[in-house]
């Protein structure tokens, strides 16, 4: 049986905070690493906030930490247990309330073989030392945080020691177990830490030397926590109730429940620019925004948690581009300013001024950045007006005479009127020129849209008759009976009218009562075009005299022949 003692009461003193890496809730406002950032005039930043979360305390995620503990082992501090054992101290107030599976504690006692218990019933009672069960159990001690508890004699030597290190609202109760000796094994000394920190509620459990008793209880310790019914609890893998031995290791209890705090994101003026762990903001001039970590603690203590992030906001280069308008086929130049470096798509020209030849109305985007880096973009357009169509109609000149025409035809689409038609660069006053001679024209329009069309046309001489066909009856005896007879024309245009000797034209195709001689047909066609052409007459002449030999005469019944 061991023995036990009556334990004097310290009253908690509060110590000077100690110096510290606090477990505090803070939020830390940030362009990627840094707390500021550069943008580009009409360009967005994403803003991050890293923040330590406070959540509720109905359940706890376990996991390894560094073995760093914030304040000494053997640093000073209010002793309990001092010359006793197996006892747990009187009630402690705390500094700051605690919450603990999800209750709020203002209150605890340490107990003398390493645990630190929220059930008030516990204090300057019985701390035991003999188990066997895992965490959670109800045969364990109730309500508590376990670190390390095994069996140890601080009556034999060491020291049990609590103190309050850090400022509100991120203030940490420590309690250290230093150089304890282990009940039954002496020689054998425990050195670990407790701490819990205000408005987290995180629980962290230090660790520099835990030897084991094999001798005694099975040499059983135990890390972890339990609630008050001992039926929900947490321990590191391989720290449970057993027979191990560790130095220099950490543990650290986060309550992982639904968050207990808001952040969010706040342009000046206190204007609300989003929530969240991340925003997007699209500032026009120079900001500052401000995420705010707001968290509701135990017993309704609200804390707030400021960060600051800039935004420098940089000038985008003004840009300025042409919008030509041209004519189907004809080239322009595409003209971009205010800018340092140049970017045309869909050409992918990187000068300044392209030239373009398109087909049809085409839309350029131009991308100019200026000499920090900033781009802007600027949308044009080379319009295509459409040209005019034409054809002509066409007199030819008659005979050789200057009396050609031309009319100009508009067959242009819907939409287009003729402002203007030349021929041979010679502006012509209406669609129709006449008075020409034969030759080459070009012929121009142009339409309402300033676009030309021009072709080249011509005009070839009229040459009227080239032939006709003449026959001819020989005047005969002296008789002045003679004929011409005008057979088909060639060329011309009909109707037909024939003259002889450069008389008077009529319809008749035959000159009658002709003496032998030359003649000239002259044909005439409705263009008052001529041709002419000679043709002789023949005539025969009456005998003058007739004259007869005769043959010899004949005897009768003979030929004779005259």
């Amino acid at each position: 049986m061991k023995n036990y003692f009556t334990y004097f009461l310290f009253l908690f003193v509060f110590g000077l905070a100690k110096s510290y890496a606090q477990y505090c809730p803070n939020v830390n406002a940030q362009f990627g690493t840094g707390p500021s950032t550069t943008i580009c005039q009409g360009a967005c930043a994403v803003l991050t906030a890293s923040i330590h979360p406070v959540k509720l305390t109905n359940t706890y995620s376990v996991s390894s930490i560094p073995y760093a503990p914030p304040y000494p082992l053997n640093g000073a501090g209010t002793g309990v247990s001092v010359g006793t054992d197996d006892v747990y101290s009187p009630l402690i107030n705390l500094p700051f309330p605690f919450c603990f599976f999800g209750n709020t504690y203002n209150q605890c006692v340490v107990g003398s073989n390493g645990n630190v218990s929220f059930n008030a019933a516990y204090a300057s009672a019985y701390n035991p030392w003999s188990f066997s069960v895992p965490c959670p159990n109800a045969a364990l001690p109730l309500n508590s945080i376990f670190g390390v508890y095994h069996d140890m004699d601080p009556s034999i030597c060491g020291n049990v020691r609590y103190t309050l290190i850090g400022t509100a609202p991120c203030r940490a109760l420590v309690v250290n177990f230093d150089k304890v000796c282990l009940f039954s094994c002496t020689t054998l000394k425990s050195s670990s830490q407790m701490v819990i920190y205000e408005t987290t509620n995180v629980i962290d459990v230090y660790v520099q030397n835990k030897p084991a008793c094999a001798g005694w209880n099975s040499g059983n310790s135990l890390i972890g926590i339990q609630d008050a019914a001992g039926t929900t609890g947490f321990s590191p893998p391989g720290r449970n109730t057993g027979n191990w031995t560790t130095t220099n290791e950490a543990w650290r209890f986060v309550p992982n429940g639904a968050p207990s705090y808001t952040l969010n994101w706040y342009a000046p003026g206190n204007v609300l620019a989003g929530s969240g762990t991340s925003i997007s903001v699209c500032p026009a001039i120079n900001t500052v925004y401000t995420a705010s970590l707001t968290v509701s603690a135990c017993a309704g203590v609200v804390s707030t948690y400021t960060s600051n992030v800039q935004v420098i906001v940089m000038p985008s280069p003004t840009l300025t581009v042409n919008s030509p308008s041209i004519c189907l086929g004809a080239s322009t130049t595409l003209n971009g300013g205010g800018a340092v470096t140049y970017t045309w798509n869909p050409t992918g020209s990187n000068a300044a001024s392209i030239s373009q030849s398109p087909g049809s109305t085409t839309v350029y985007t131009l991308t100019g950045a200026n000499a920090i880096g900033c781009i802007s973009t600027q949308t044009t357009a080379i319009t295509i007006n459409p040209s005019p169509l034409l054809t002509t109609t066409n007199t030819n000149p008659l005979c050789g005479n200057p009396n050609g025409s031309i009319i100009i035809n508009n067959t242009s689409g819907a939409g287009q009127t003729a402002i203007s038609f030349s021929i041979n660069g010679v502006t012509v006053a209406s669609q129709t020129a006449t008075g020409l001679p034969s030759g080459s024209y070009v012929v121009s329009m142009t339409n309402n849209f300033g676009c030309t069309y021009s072709l080249t046309t011509s005009l070839a001489v009229s040459t009227g008759v080239t032939n006709m066909a003449l026959t001819t009856v020989n005047s005969s005896c002296a008789s002045n009976n003679g004929i011409i007879n005008v057979g088909a024309v060639t060329g011309g245009s009909p109707t037909y009218q024939y003259n002889i000797n450069g008389g008077a034209y009529t319809a008749g195709t035959s000159f009658t009562s002709l003496a032998p001689g030359t003649y000239t047909i002259g044909v005439l066609d409705i263009n008052n075009c001529s041709y002419t052409k000679t043709v002789t007459v023949l005539g025969t002449a009456s005998p003058s005299a007739l004259s007869f030999t005769t043959s010899p005469t004949a005897c009768v019944g003979n030929t004779g022949i005259l």
